[in-house]
C-alpha cells in the first residue's frame, strides 16, 4: 500500500491537468495526504479496479476453461466470477475467510456458489487450478475472474494542518539555509549537491521526514520550482497549529563595531546635466549622473546614499 500511495502522490504532483494545478500530495507509508493550496474545500473519492485474473470466451460447442495456476490467495480478499451473455450479467463471489486457504478451495467455493443458483443457466466444475463453466443452450458467453483486495483506501476524517514555505533568492556556496519547524531546526550548507532552491527544499523536506521526533510531520518539495523560487508544503497529521520559517545565514559572517565610525560629506555647487558626481568610500567609487530627475544637491545625495547601500 505504501508503494501505491507514493505512486498516487507522484501522479498528482506531476499532473499536466490544469484542474489539478492547485493540488499537491505527499505519501507517508500507506497514507496519502492531498492539499489544495488555493484553500478551497474538496472531496477525494478513492477507488480501485482489479485486472482479471483470467478471462476466456467459448465457441457454441465448447465450455469456458479458466486456468489460474499462477494466482495466489490472501486472507479476506474476495474472488468474483463474472459471466456475461449479451446484456445479461451474472456475478458469483467467494470471500477468503482465513490465512492458508488454498487456490483449490477458492475454485471449489466459486463452483459451489454458482451451482447453488437454481435459476442460472450456468454450471461449474472445479479442476486442478482451473474452473470449467458450462451454459445450457446455444448462446455464447464470456467469463472473467477478478480479485477484490482485502484492504480499501480510506481518508482520514480529521483535518490535518498544512503550511507552504517558499524559498526565494539565489543560493551561494557556503550559505546555511535553516528551516525552523515547531521548535525544531533543520539546516544545510549550500554546495554542489544543493546549489538550487529545488534541491534545498527537497533536502530540508527529507530531514523533516527522517526526524523521529517529528513523526507527525510530512514534508515534500512542490513541483514547478524556478531558479529564484521554490516551495515545499508541510503537513501536521495531528491537526495542531504550527509555525514554519526559512532563514539564510551568509557564507561569510559579518560584524560591526559597537560604535561605528561616521563621516559626513557636504555637497556644494550647481549640478549640470550630464555631470558625474562621485563619492569614494574605502577604495570604492559610487557615482551618480545628473539628469532630469536627479538634478539637485539633495537628490544627488540621496542617490549616492542609495548606491552605497546597494
Amino acid at each position: 500500500m505504501a508503494e501505491i500511495a507514493a505512486a498516487l502522490a507522484a501522479l498528482i504532483n506531476n499532473s499536466s491537468d490544469p484542474d489539478a494545478a492547485a493540488f499537491t500530495a505527499a505519501a507517508n507509508g500507506a497514507d496519502l495526504y492531498i492539499v489544495n493550496r488555493d484553500g478551497i474545500a474538496f472531496v477525494a473519492s478513492p477507488s480501485f479496479s482489479q485486472a482479471a485474473v483470467g478471462s476466456a470466451s467459448e465457441s457454441l460447442a465448447t465450455p469456458v476453461s479458466m486456468n489460474v495456476t499462477s494466482s495466489t490467495v490472501a486472507a479476506s480478499e474476495t474472488w468474483v466470477l463474472k459471466l456475461s451473455a449479451g446484456s445479461t450479467v451474472n456475478r458469483y463471489s467467494f470471500t477468503v475467510k482465513a490465512t492458508g486457504t488454498t487456490l483449490q478451495a477458492v475454485l471449489d467455493g466459486l463452483a459451489a456458489t454458482l451451482n447453488a443458483d437454481s435459476a442460472s443457466p450456468y454450471t461449474a466444475a472445479a479442476g486442478s487450478a482451473s474452473l470449467l463453466i458450462f451454459r445450457s443452450g446455444s448462446v455464447g458467453f464470456e467469463a472473467s475472474l477478478a480479485v477484490e483486495a482485502a484492504g480499501a483506501a480510506a481518508i482520514d476524517p480529521a483535518t490535518a494542518r498544512t503550511a507552504t514555505v517558499t524559498l526565494t533568492g539565489k543560493p551561494v556556496a557556503g550559505e546555511t539555509w535553516k528551516l525552523e519547524l515547531a521548535g525544531r531546526t533543520y539546516s544545510l550548507v549550500a554546495g554542489p549537491a544543493t546549489s538550487s532552491l529545488a534541491a534545498i527544499a527537497e533536502n530540508l523536506a527529507g530531514q523533516v521526514n527522517d526526524d523521529g521526533n517529528a513523526a507527525a510531520f510530512t514534508a515534500t518539495g512542490v513541483a514547478g520550482a524556478t531558479l529564484t523560487s521554490a516551495s515545499m508544503f508541510i503537513v501536521n497529521r495531528d491537526g495542531t497549529t504550527f509555525a514554519a520559517q526559512v532563514s539564510v545565514e551568509p557564507a561569510t559572517p559579518q560584524s560591526a563595531a559597537a560604535v561605528a565610525t561616521q563621516a559626513g560629506v557636504d555637497l556644494f555647487g550647481r549640478p549640470l546635466a550630464g555631470e558625474v558626481w562621485t563619492v569614494t568610500l574605502a577604495g570604492r567609487d559610487y557615482a551618480v549622473v545628473v539628469d532630469a530627475t536627479t538634478n539637485t544637491l539633495d537628490k544627488i545625495a540621496t542617490a549616492l546614499a542609495d548606491a552605497i547601500r546597494r
